[in-house]
C-alpha cells in the first residue's frame, strides 16, 4: 500500500482478526476481516447520517462496480443502523 501511494493507507498491525483502512473520506472506510479458516472479507463501510443515501447511490451503480472489480459482490444494507 505504501509503495502504490494510493488512497488506502495501511494501519499499524494489531493482534486482532479485523482491521479498518482509511480511504480518504470520513464517510466511508474499508474493513478487512480474516477468519480462522483463512478466508478474507473486505467490506466498504458507510457511516454518518447520509450512509443509507450513499448506499442507495452505490447500489444504482452495482453492475458497473462489479464489472470493474471483475467479481459479483455481496451487498448488505443494515436496516437498523
Amino acid at each position: 500500500m505504501d509503495a502504490r501511494a494510493g488512497r488506502v493507507k495501511p494501519a499499524k498491525p494489531r493482534p486482532q482478526q479485523w482491521m479498518d483502512f482509511s480511504i480518504g473520506r470520513s464517510i466511508a472506510w474499508l474493513s478487512l476481516t480474516v477468519n480462522v479458516k483463512g478466508s478474507i472479507r473486505v467490506a466498504l463501510v458507510l457511516g454518518g447520517q447520509d450512509a443509507k443515501t450513499h448506499y442507495q447511490l452505490l447500489l444504482q451503480e452495482k453492475d458497473q462496480i462489479e464489472e470493474e472489480i471483475g467479481e459479483e459482490l455481496l451487498w448488505h444494507e443494515l436496516l437498523d443502523r
